[in-house]
């Protein structure tokens, strides 16, 4: 999932908590997010977009702390998701999820160093047949 994300309104790719600020929004002050509104929510899904793709829908996704530790597990994000819970991502951007139907055909088998060479070898020769 990415952690930044291009923001429509502010013309520049920020952060989930660089987003909330700009918005208003006092993470120190509310660091589960229990008060966010739904309208701030409903702002991120129309004003974020995916910087690789131009994917819409952003879901924001607050970081997490160890309960033993209080160290950070996991950073804020954004998650992208179409009305129908599909990936809205474009196939070339490297978010895109394991659900996906087709990603079996993507995947290499690599058993052994030899079997690395050839997969790069195949993949430069369509590299260059694409370019020509």
């Amino acid at each position: 999932m990415p952690i930044t994300a291009y923001s429509n309104a502010a013309r520049r790719e920020l952060d989930v908590e660089q987003w909330l600020g700009l918005n208003f929004y006092d993470v120190n002050a509310d660091p589960n997010w229990v008060l966010m509104s739904g309208a701030l929510r409903e702002k991120a899904a129309v004003d974020i977009e995916c910087s690789c793709c131009g994917a819409r829908g952003a879901t924001l996704v607050r970081g997490a702390r160890s309960k033993g530790t209080g160290k950070s597990v996991a950073q804020p994000h954004f998650r992208f998701s179409s009305p129908d819970d599909s990936n809205p991502h474009n196939t070339a951007v490297e978010v895109r999820g394991a659900q996906d139907d087709n990603l079996e055909q993507h995947l290499e088998p690599l058993l052994s160093s030899n079997d690395i060479e050839s997969c790069i070898r195949r993949q430069a020769k369509e590299i260059r047949k694409s370019s020509e």
